[in-house]
């Protein structure tokens, strides 16, 4: 376990390096109410396991890492991730990977540092525009009532095919609601309407529910995008990595494979 200042926060972060320095770092965003917990049970060894450099960490508020009263619209979150890679030297391109709220953050940062990322994989996420903005401020208010629930909350833990990732997420959700998340969702900061052509300059995987609400706005997501690769799993939500681990691995990691020379980056020992 280590942590790492970065913006006045203390960031949790866990790095499972390679024996070999060139090695591409490849670092796991998590989503909101969510932790590192959610790759170390489903992704981050297989793609050490490639021979990626795999760094995963807690968002601020979340996890191990501090929980501050305030910063949390995306770009502090966009910041937080910046300020990490720089901490950790990783100076050249980066491969991503984002669940949820952590894709948003990772397709922010490729927005904001075009030439910092060699790959992208979103699950079930979209670049920060208002109307996202708008939805996750929705289901923040909806979440808020649901917590008050014990039986939707033994519910989902039944349903969850990582039970103990569903009472993690209970726990940081409700600690949050402590903070100014809610309403620094919709700052406007870091939000675009539309992007300009060429803005996201490397390969990107989304991989999407067939029954979430991304999926039902798919068409107009993918507009906001360059051509890219689009994995949907079928008969599963937003909760996708939780409750479809293995169906996300087996696309996810044959994609991850055929970019493991591209733009490896450069990691100063």
């Amino acid at each position: 376990m280590a942590h790492i200042n970065t913006n006045g926060v203390r960031l949790h972060v866990q790095r499972m390096r390679q024996a070999d320095p060139g090695a591409p770092p490849l670092v796991f965003v998590h989503g909101l109410g969510d932790s590192m917990a959610c790759y170390y049970f489903t992704l981050a060894g297989p793609v050490a396991a490639l021979g990626f450099d795999v760094t995963a960490y807690d968002l601020r508020g979340h996890g191990r890492s501090d929980r501050p009263p305030h910063g949390y619209g995306v770009d502090y979150a966009t910041g937080d991730l910046a300020g990490l890679l720089a901490e950790l030297r990783i100076t050249g391109p980066v491969h991503l990977v984002g669940y949820s709220w952590g894709g948003t953050v990772a397709f922010r940062y490729a927005h904001r540092f075009p030439d910092g990322v060699a790959s992208l994989v979103v699950i079930e996420s979209e670049p920060p525009t208002p109307g996202w903005a708008e939805r996750t401020a929705g289901e923040l208010a909806g979440l808020a009532a649901y917590l008050a629930d014990p039986e939707w909350i033994a519910r989902a833990e039944r349903e969850s095919a990582l039970p103990v990732l569903a009472r993690r997420f209970t726990a940081t959700a409700r600690a949050l609601q402590a903070t100014t998340l809610a309403a620094e969702v919709l700052d406007r900061t870091g939000l675009a309407d539309r992007y300009p052509d060429g803005w996201l300059r490397c390969p990107l995987l989304m991989v999407v529910g067939g029954g979430s609400g991304l999926h039902a706005r798919l068409d107009t997501v993918l507009g906001l995008l360059p051509p890219c690769d689009v994995a949907v799993i079928p008969g599963h939500g937003h909760a996708l990595l939780a409750s479809a681990p293995q169906e996300v691995a087996a696309v996810v990691l044959p994609w991850l494979a055929a970019r493991r020379g591209a733009l490896a980056g450069a990691v100063t020992p």
